[in-house]
């Protein structure tokens, strides 16, 4: 009897911003992968803002957290958005296709006269019914200034 193996199947789970790092995170769970012999690492990959082709940056241990830190300059999410996909390779060395893309939010304002100007890119791997904005002029206290529907953004 022989037994088909299928190659790896993986999703992302969230593209994020590590508040006390300022880097971004692609996060995924382990449970959603799926693959018919064991995964061996997870493929992290990164699109390129030039060529708009998704390039490897790094692989993760299956075993290891679920989790993946850019500390890459290229990906400074004080400067820019990012896209990310990953892969998993199994025991056997067969690398699955690439997830679908998530997209972390880059959040631009400029302040003048008096107004705040808010424009963004929408989060990308996930829908959302609402965006919520919020503002502080500290850091303990934050109000809501503005709920947009998420399919108007």
């Amino acid at each position: 009897s022989v037994t088909a193996q299928t190659a790896p199947q993986t999703s992302i789970c969230v593209v994020t911003v590590d508040t006390s790092s300022s880097f971004n995170l692609v996060i995924w769970e382990r449970a959603d992968q799926i693959s018919s012999a064991g995964i061996d690492s997870m493929y992290i990959y990164r699109k390129d803002d030039a060529t708009n082709i998704y390039e490897f940056i790094d692989a993760v241990e299956y075993d290891d957290l679920s989790q993946y830190e850019d500390m890459d300059t290229v990906a400074d999410p004080n400067l820019k958005s990012s896209s990310y996909r990953i892969a998993g390779k199994d025991i056997n060395g067969q690398l699955g296709a690439m997830s679908d893309s998530a997209r972390t939010i880059f959040l631009e304002y400029v302040y003048s006269g008096g107004t705040f100007t808010l424009s963004w890119n929408p989060y990308v791997g996930a829908s959302f019914t609402d965006y919520i904005i919020q503002l502080s002029n500290n850091i303990t206290r934050y109000y809501i200034t503005e709920k947009l529907l998420g399919f108007l953004v």
